[in-house]
């Protein structure tokens, strides 16, 4: 009768003498090692954390944030994909929630700065804040940053 295990052409078989045990097992664990993970699976947590954190710093009011965390995530959820046909569900979900955080920081940031420039009487209060805190408004501020000369336009000759 035939002995799979004396077969002594078939160099993986399972032999008495393999030195990693029945059926190829690690020597050190005594199981078999486990099948790695799938390229983009760090990629797609990274972009899940990042997409998570560009939400959650839009409502702690700190926008910059926001978007960095949430432009980040979206380019790691699409590396994420490497040369697969579909986007890992862990990507979905950071791009997902990256686009929402881009979203809602761009439209709070936006309405600021319509409510700033349409309501006079904010801009005044504005304008005070900044006397205050830098001895110059607001106004001759921007138009200083705005005009290359460096000299407000209400004190040129």
């Amino acid at each position: 009768m035939w002995n799979p295990y004396n077969n002594a052409d078939n160099p993986y078989g399972n032999q008495p003498d393999n030195p990693y045990g029945r059926n190829n097992q690690n020597p050190y664990t005594g199981s078999r090692p486990s099948p790695s993970k799938p390229s983009g699976d760090s990629l797609a947590m990274a972009a899940m954390l990042l997409g998570i954190l560009s939400v959650t710093t839009v409502f702690m009011l700190m926008f910059h944030f926001s978007m960095i965390f949430g432009s980040i995530g979206i380019v790691l959820a699409v590396l994420s994909k490497g040369r697969a046909c579909q986007i890992v569900g862990k990507a979905k979900t950071g791009m997902f929630c990256a686009a929402i955080g881009i979203a809602i920081s761009f439209s709070l940031c936006s309405s600021a700065f319509i409510a700033l420039y349409t309501n006079p009487a904010l801009m005044e209060q504005v304008n005070e804040v900044f006397e205050e805190w830098y001895g110059i408004s607001y106004e001759d501020m921007m138009d200083t940053i705005l005009d290359n000369s460096g000299i407000p336009v209400n004190e040129r000759n």
